[in-house]
């Protein structure tokens, strides 16, 4: 081993090294798990460690009542059950720290991987400088691959990023033939490399749709890389027929990816919708091959035909099969169309989705900040040597889709996290050589270049540095009152009758009569399955959220009719809220109550209206329930609810948990007649529950003995749980003070 390839080895375990310990700070300062869907995750490590290697693909423990069909693949959570299985870590504490190891260790790996991508697009000071930046590149990639965020987004980095040097392989393995005819068996042989890497590269992408779907982005890629190579060879005047063999590596990457999705069952869905596992992936792999054999046969044409008959061919040719396509099978146009919506387009839900909204410049700024201006350079030179190396074409593809796809869809700095370490290495990398190259030549100019790559590779460093050390530092996970919040509530509520480790078939499962939901915003969804071992109606995946009957609409409900028709309709016994919700976050949930007004029905721009007031979620965790006056003659009375009662609030307030109970029935004299009871809650607070008759009566949802105007009357769990109808006894008790 010789002194480079030592000093190599050092570089790229200290870049690692780096890597893993940033990325460990967390785990000193006790943030814990962090973010929303990493909680279900660990729900699925625990039922697959139950059940190894076996996947629940159906789950009834979540949005209720009906249950979640699980819409991406198996891979990142049983690579995780089976290390806890291996090394005996199957005990939910010791399962959380195993989980959250690995996206740290996920994240070195990717150091030696970009280290090869460089090498190959140009040399070794780029590779070593892509796998440095790795290291350390921010935004969303080093926040999704610290220490406590098990979610599978720096496993799709992962095994992406892996799939991209295969592909970058297979295109280093083809070659034009040479003018001298070869014998078909020396042929043949060359073709073995390409062949290998071709179906090494095919699993590596099946494995990425057993990861996530949007590893179908991948795929498009490649075939705008396809496709892009074929326009430019055909309009050349010496066209590169190596877009045979391009075609070949294709047929033998997706057609392998194709039997592997088969065979382990990836298509089983019949759905065409490619955010989804279903046989809509297999369709669009078939479709590749096919398209990368026109194009190929359309570029060998050229030996024949000119350029402006072949191309003007090519697009009559896809307006044909389009127009086929939508003759024959109108749901597959629908399908097509819907996806594309999907992706290239946002509406104001998104806007909702933290990581579903669009990317500004000054989020892309904060997370890359001179990376954005490196990515520039790099894309240049990229473009410059794109018709003479089609790997350096496929790399420009690779990152013109993937920063495209982030401006769409910020979450997808992850992805773009890469292309930023690789053309900011091909930029500084060649400022470098040439600041060498023109010193070797006594050039005195060969100095500010040497001198400008030392300023970006500065700035490129402290500022990551600076916003992991921000992001890792002051990162915390979930509020300590949700854990004991939900410990109460699988301690002190009914179980719902699902066993919480077994895996349930869709097709075959009924729940029982003793399940019934928990209402609550779709952020806390997961919180309440693991935490809590309880079955919320909405959850993280924006199920369970919109419609007459969904969350939205439920906590913007404006009277008590509205909001228990809606329990009684999804069968809902407990109701949880949450500071923000009636603050930060109110806007997020009338946007999705209703797309169209959003929040203007309940502020204006003198304060909230008085809509805002009488909202099912403000009347609960604001008012707790009880009657309200205000001072504002402008603004009613709010009256009290009466089927609702507070049994839990955690220690800072932040969380309520609250019964829907049918409420005893008690007789008033007349209408308007005040009833009240003090209410002492979990954490020792003192509220008085006060509620005015109505229609003859007052509706009570608390036991205890309530004073009004005539006396006092008792009222017991039963009568409440019964809906019991009281008539109190005349005279009335006279109430004492």
């Amino acid at each position: 081993m010789n002194r480079e390839t030592l000093q190599t080895l050092a570089l790229l375990l200290l870049f690692t090294t780096i890597a893993l310990i940033i990325r460990l700070i967390p785990m000193t300062t006790g943030a814990g798990i962090l973010g929303n869907d990493p909680w279900y995750n660990l729900r699925q490590i625990e039922i697959i460690t139950a059940n190894f290697p076996a996947y629940p693909w159906f789950d009834p423990m979540t949005q209720y009542p009906y249950g979640n069909v699980i819409h991406w693949g198996p891979v990142f959570v049983q690579l995780i059950a089976g290390l806890c299985l291996l090394t005996g870590m199957t005990a939910r504490p010791d399962l959380l720290l195993v989980a959250s190891l690995v996206p740290p260790l996920m994240a070195a790996i990717m150091v030696p991987l970009l280290y090869r991508i460089g090498t190959l697009l140009a040399d070794r000071l780029t590779g070593l400088l892509a796998a440095g930046f790795m290291a350390i590149v921010s935004g969303q990639y080093f926040y999704r691959s610290l220490f406590g965020f098990v979610d599978h987004h720096i496993a799709e980095v992962l095994v992406s990023t892996l799939f991209i040097l295969g592909y970058l392989l297979a295109i280093a393995k083809t070659r034009s033939p040479s003018t001298d005819p070869e014998p078909l068996k020396t042929r043949i042989l060359g073709l073995k490399p390409l062949t290998l890497i071709s179906l090494l590269t095919g699993t590596i992408y099946a494995v990425g749709v057993g990861i996530m779907p949007t590893m179908i982005l991948f795929a498009l890629i490649v075939a705008l890389f396809t496709l892009v190579y074929a326009i430019w060879q055909t309009i050349s005047k010496h066209p590169d027929t190596r877009i045979l063999e391009i075609a070949a590596a294709n047929t033998l990457i997706f057609g392998t990816a194709t039997v592997i999705m088969a065979l382990l069952g990836y298509a089983q869905e019949p759905t065409l919708a490619l955010s989804r596992m279903g046989v809509g992936h297999l369709y669009a792999c078939l479709a590749l091959i096919a398209g990368s054999w026109i194009l190929a046969l359309a570029v060998t044409a050229r030996t024949k035909y000119p350029a402006r008959t072949i191309l003007p061919a090519l697009l009559l040719l896809a307006l044909a099969g389009t127009a086929l396509i939508a003759l024959v099978s109108p749901d597959l146009t629908t399908a097509l169309t819907t996806n594309a919506n999907t992706f290239f387009s946002g509406t104001s839900l998104t806007e909702t989705v933290g990581e579903a909204r669009p990317w500004t410049l000054i989020e892309a700024w904060y997370s890359f900040g001179i990376g954005l201006l490196l990515l520039v350079g790099g894309a240049i030179l990229l473009w410059q040597k794109a018709h003479t190396r089609p790997d350096h074409l496929f790399a420009l593809v690779w990152t013109a889709v993937i920063v495209a796809s982030t401006v769409q869809h910020m979450r997808y700095e992850y992805y773009c996290a890469v292309c930023i370490a690789i053309t900011s290495a091909l930029f500084i990398a060649a400022l470098i050589n040439k600041g060498r190259h023109h010193l070797s030549k006594k050039n005195n100019s060969g100095l500010p270049l040497l001198l400008m790559a030392a300023l970006f590779a500065f700035l490129f460093i402290v500022g990551s540095v600076q916003a992991d050390t921000a992001i890792a530092t002051g990162i915390r996970g979930l509020h300590p009152d949700w854990p004991a919040s939900l410990a109460w509530l699988e301690q002190n509520t009914p179980d719902p009758g699902i066993d919480y480790l077994r895996i349930y078939r869709a097709d075959t499962f009924t729940y029982p009569d003793e399940s019934y939901g928990v209402m609550s915003w779709w952020d806390y969804g997961h919180f309440i399955t693991f935490l809590g071992k309880r079955i919320p109606v909405a959850n993280p995946f924006q199920h369970g959220v919109s419609g007459p009957t969904g969350a939205a609409a439920y906590m913007v409900s404006q009277t008590e009719d509205e909001s228990t028709a809606i329990l009684d309709a999804l069968n809902a016994k407990y109701i949880i809220t949450e500071s923000t919700l009636p603050t930060t976050k109110f806007w997020a949930i009338t946007t999705w109550a209703n797309e169209t007004a959003g929040l203007a029905p309940y502020a204006s721009p003198s304060g909230p209206t008085p809509a805002y007031y009488t909202t099912t979620l403000v009347r609960l965790h604001l008012f707790d329930g009880t009657r309200i006056a205000f001072d504002n003659p402008a603004i009613p009375p709010v009256p009290a609810l009466q089927h609702y009662r507070l049994i839990y609030e955690s220690d800072t307030g932040l969380v309520k948990i609250f019964e829907y109970v049918p409420g005893a029935i008690i007789d008033a004299e007349e209408d308007g007649l005040p009833l009240a009871l003090e209410v002492t809650t979990s954490r020792n607070r003192t509220f008085t529950y006060e509620q005015t008759s109505k229609d003859g009566r007052w509706v009570v949802p608390y036991p205890g003995t309530y004073r009004s105007e005539s006396g006092e009357i008792s009222v017991t769990d039963d009568d409440i749980r019964a809906g019991r109808h009281i008539t109190p006894s005349l005279p009335m008790e006279k109430s004492v003070g």
